[in-house]
């Protein structure tokens, strides 16, 4: 997994201002130091509060606004005309091939011509029609900005793209906090220690365990899935994360901090029984699990779903316990967290070559239309490689589409 290194903004000039703020991870602190060195989740000590201060008065940025940052520096020192507020919305073509634009700006629409046409819009997350049309199951609680709407798979349907990889997306469990919004809609956060410390299980309204629950995310949220055909409902959604005193005592629930008073969204119980009644679970069934759970504990493995015996699993808990995955639940009060099916992006759309050319349904390039990044189907197909996969295929292709297109633009059609 690479990251970029911090990056100072400023060197971005006016359009310092520009680089869309982070939804959740807001200080500029890499990766390498959030989840190997400083491990904040599990060892808030650790995070040197002296040095984010600094990197920000200096205009230090990390994470994906420090790619964005240096890849804006590069178009500018490029004097490359970057447009604000133009939602690109149908294509132009001639004789078959993609000749530019037609884009609604604050002032009406306004055409592009153009030796060959990139979509880099994103998934469809935030669509509700594309959402039932495609989809496997309900996705409610996406962790993308809210423009991702599928502007480009619908321009590409137009031409005769082929599509794939349709039911797919970059799944993560997610929380949410009522009233934090972010562009005026529901912010969604990831659902990560919640479910991979000790001390915490997540269930179903039946008040069973469905999953590992510390397995990769994009695959755990799949189990989320399973419909079950005498109900004509999917089983496990709605689903909570349980956890109990010790846990709350010790870990963060999505921004709530230990030493927090209980938050009003945090549903709460001072036994099992009143927590799964304020919840809406079986009491009976939460009362099962939890004692089965609290075997598991004691015997130090998880029998049912193998939570914690991977490297992977263990890496995500809490290394300072006797097991970084499995605690007890028996000291209250108790809490539920509803636990929402989120994604960072879909991960279905036109087809794409190793040129990032979009094929139509025969398989042939469509002529000056290429793809990169979530608006295209994407190679990973059904799985999730580790974090970063989606940024990184939009990279790797924006190069290769960037790359074929100017030499196709540059060239004619005889290019293609």
């Amino acid at each position: 997994m690479l990251e970029p290194r911090l990056h100072d903004k400023r060197r971005c000039g006016a359009w310092a201002d520009r680089i869309r703020p982070a939804p959740v991870l807001t200080v500029p602190v890499t990766l390498q130091e959030s989840t190997v060195e400083w491990k904040p989740a599990y060892f808030p000590e650790r995070f040197d509060l002296a040095t984010v201060t600094a990197r920000m008065e200096q205009g230090l940025v990390a994470c994906g606004q420090a790619l964005i940052a240096a890849l804006l520096e590069g178009c500018l020192e490029r004097d490359i005309e970057i447009v604000l507020g133009s939602r690109a919305t149908r294509l132009h073509r001639d004789a078959g091939a993609v000749t530019g634009l037609t884009a609604d700006e604050r002032d009406g629409p306004v055409t592009y011509e153009a030796g060959a046409v990139v979509l880099a819009t994103g998934g469809f997350e935030w669509d509700d029609d594309l959402k039932r049309q495609f989809l496997v199951g309900p996705l409610t609680h996406p962790n993308s900005p809210p423009v991702n709407e599928g502007d480009g798979l619908r321009m590409a349907m137009e031409v005769g793209a082929a599509l794939g990889n349709m039911i797919e997306a970059w799944w993560y469990p997610a929380g949410a906090i009522p009233g934090e919004e972010y562009d005026g809609r529901q912010l969604a956060r990831f659902v990560g220690t919640e479910r991979t410390a000790p001390h915490s299980i997540m269930v179903n309204g039946r008040g069973e365990r469905f999953v590992n629950e510390a397995a990769n995310y994009n695959d755990m949220q799949k189990a989320f899935y399973f419909f079950d055909a005498n109900h004509f409902a999917y089983r496990n959604i709605p689903c909570w994360v349980v956890i109990d005193a010790q846990y709350r005592r010790r870990y963060a629930v999505l921004s709530c901090q230990p030493s927090d008073p209980d938050p009003d969204w945090l549903i709460s119980g001072s036994t099992l029984d009143e927590l799964a009644k304020a919840a809406g679970i079986d009491p009976d069934g939460l009362s099962r699990t939890v004692a089965r759970f609290n075997g598991f504990v004691h015997d130090g493995r998880d029998a049912d779903f193998g939570r914690g015996d991977s490297a992977y699993d263990r890496f995500h808990g809490d290394p300072s316990t006797p097991h970084p995955n499995l605690g007890s639940i028996e000291v209250g009060p108790f809490y539920a967290l509803p636990v929402y099916t989120g994604a960072v992006g879909t991960k279905g759309g036109p087809v794409v070559d190793d040129h990032g050319r979009v094929l139509d349904v025969r398989g042939t390039p469509i002529p000056g239309l290429y793809a990169a990044g979530n608006v295209m189907a994407n190679p990973a197909g059904p799985a999730y490689y580790g974090g970063g996969c989606s940024i990184g295929t939009g990279v790797v292709w924006g190069f290769l589409a960037g790359e074929h297109a100017a030499a196709f633009s540059g060239a004619g059609a005889s290019a293609g």
